[in-house]
């Protein structure tokens, strides 16, 4: 069957239940328990209603109790759980006509039975979220992976542009680090990449986003409290990021390409992001280990290997010339 046929839950029979999952997950927590909760009474409705024709519908409040367990926590399925184990007895009792006795003995065994479903669901979420974050990070430098980090700067951009604040966004090459690859060896090569993620981790906020483009080049989106401090944060940033690179005992330094985006800027984060990767060439060619930094980038008709079609290769334009309102705030190395 067609890949796009298939369900992120696997196979084509959880096609129908997409919907329904992405509209779960994207609930907020007051509306996950207004939801298990009139599940709850839904379940509990019917059961008395249909009764009366043999027919138990005791099973059913689970699905409410595992959802509580995925979305809000164990604990809170497991209250649940004892509420419908409770309501359960009463049924029992009341229909059936059987002893309190038996009905609390069935009332001890559907609480651990649903404590220990709930305890497999809520380890299961675990372990999902511990997958999702390995899978949105890089295994070396900690970085967002180029799609998460994509994900998350549209939503920054969006975010800044209804706050009315400017953002700064960065592109990062690391300059000699092929010939560290190719002289040392891959391991030398990951230690300085390693180096590198944790000093651009420490060197930003928790509400930045930092991203691996691919092999040694980063990209970098940063809230500013105004535009004005736009140059002075990126100057800053590219000196915490030499001074790692000159702590690897390797001649390894970077060149860096920056510019702003305006609150009412309008533009595609793939626009954005090829400024900021024709200043960071600007620096290169300046002599490496330098910053570029613009308010608005040049227009340049040559589309980049970065972000050009597969299979049309196009050589990286050269800026040679300085802008009037992009000084070079580092010189080469």
């Amino acid at each position: 069957m067609p890949d796009e046929r298939r369900s992120a839950w696997g196979g084509p029979f959880g096609v129908a239940f997409d919907p329904l999952k992405n509209w779960l997950e994207a609930l907020p927590s007051p509306a996950v328990w207004r939801v298990v909760i009139l599940g709850m009474a839904l379940v509990f409705l019917l059961d008395c209603l249909l009764a009366g024709r043999g027919l138990r519908l005791g099973p059913f409040y689970l699905l409410p109790i595992c959802l509580a367990c995925w979305r809000l926590s164990f604990r809170a399925g497991l209250s649940l759980g004892v509420v419908a184990a409770i309501l359960a007895a009463i049924m029992e009792i009341a229909i059936t006509g059987r002893s309190t006795g038996t009905a609390l003995g069935n009332l001890t065994m559907n609480v651990s039975a649903i404590g220990v479903l709930g305890g497999i669901v809520a380890s299961f979420r675990r372990s999902v979220e511990q997958e999702r974050v390995f899978a949105r990070r890089d295994g070396i430098t900690g970085a967002l992976t180029r799609q998460a980090f994509e994900q998350q700067a549209e939503t920054m951009i969006e975010a800044a542009a209804e706050q009315g604040r400017p953002l700064l966004l960065a592109y990062l090459d690391l300059d000699g680090f092929k010939i560290v690859n190719d002289r040392y060896g891959h391991e030398a090569g990951d230690q300085v990449l390693k180096r590198f993620g944790i000093a651009a981790r420490a060197a930003l906020r928790r509400e930045d986003c930092f991203g691996r483009m691919g092999g040694d080049e980063f990209a970098l989106l940063v809230s500013l409290p105004s535009i004005e401090d736009a140059q002075e944060t990126a100057e800053r940033l590219h000196r915490r990021f030499s001074e790692a690179l000159a702590d690897t005992a390797h001649k390894v330094t970077c060149s860096m390409g920056a510019h702003t985006i305006a609150p009412d800027d309008g533009a595609y984060l793939d626009e954005l992001l090829r400024k900021a990767d024709r200043l960071m060439y600007a620096a290169k060619n300046g002599g490496k280990n330098g910053l570029r930094f613009a308010t608005a980038a040049p227009s340049l008709d040559v589309e980049l290997p970065l972000f050009a079609n597969l299979g049309k290769p196009s050589p990286r334009p050269i800026l040679a010339t300085r802008f009037s309102d992009a000084p070079e705030a580092a010189g080469n190395a």
